[in-house]
């Protein structure tokens, strides 16, 4: 008899495992796991965020756990850009989030330099 043996898995495949109380995951698996950290950017956040947490009637779980970047439309070139980051600071301020990044660099740099 054979012992089955699983393929490697790649770190994102690990870290979802970890985060979902799984010791294996597999591509194309729906899994739930523990969110520890959120982070959106004025692009993909507030504007796209806020109808769908308002579709659903629901709120953010841990504003503690909630990182919001600006980075993309800054600084605001035309009026589409303005509207856009006009939207993200307002939510951010009407939600009171705590770690809001405004103009200081890229998301994916500024996360790890701020400590998150």
């Amino acid at each position: 008899m054979s012992i089955p043996q699983r393929r490697p898995q790649t770190l994102a495949q690990k870290l979802i495992g970890r985060a979902s109380g799984r010791s294996h995951v597999a591509p194309g698996e729906i899994v739930s796991s523990k969110v520890d950290l959120a982070m959106f950017h004025d692009s993909s956040g507030p504007r796209r965020l806020k109808p769908m947490l308002e579709e659903l009637g629901a709120q953010i779980w841990d504003k503690d756990r909630i990182v919001l970047v600006m980075d993309h439309y800054v600084p605001e070139q035309d009026d589409d850009s303005r509207k856009i980051v006009r939207i993200a600071r307002d939510w951010a301020a009407e939600q009171k989030l705590p770690h809001v990044y405004d103009s200081i660099g890229i998301c994916h740099v500024v996360l790890p330099q701020k400590g998150h």
